[in-house]
């Protein structure tokens, strides 16, 4: 599985990653993982509910965004392939609350990223 997320909450990364995708899965497209889905909801070992989360102050400020998760994948043979977020998660796993970083408030980074990590793990090929 590839998890990536938009470092800093900066969209040009995301141009970059739907060109990933074409390459890797010509036939495929990023899609929105819904609210409903094991990934979020967290039925899987180990998993949490990741379906209301927190954004860091400045993403609230700027754009207004609310409390649910907005992750992007590519499902093949019924799992996610790659996982994506326009928010930044990396920053918040670091705990920081840097202003300028569009992203996840740190305790949601960390619940976002345990899910990936625990779904890639209890959803192996």
């Amino acid at each position: 599985m590839l998890f990536a997320d938009a470092a800093g909450g900066r969209p040009q990364f995301g141009d970059g990653i739907h060109n990933l995708v074409k390459e890797l899965y010509p036939q495929a497209s990023l899609q929105k993982i819904p609210l409903t889905d094991p990934l979020i909801t967290g039925h899987f070992g180990g998993g949490i509910s990741i379906a209301s989360v927190h954004y860091r102050k400045f993403t609230l400020q700027e754009y207004g965004v609310k409390n649910v998760p907005q992750l992007l994948g590519v499902k093949q043979n019924h799992r996610w392939v790659i996982v994506f977020s326009p928010w930044d998660v990396t920053s918040g796993l670091l705990g920081t609350n840097t202003w300028g970083i569009a992203g996840y408030a740190p305790q949601s980074a960390q619940a976002i990223a345990r899910n990936v990590m625990l779904y890639a793990l209890a959803h192996k090929p």
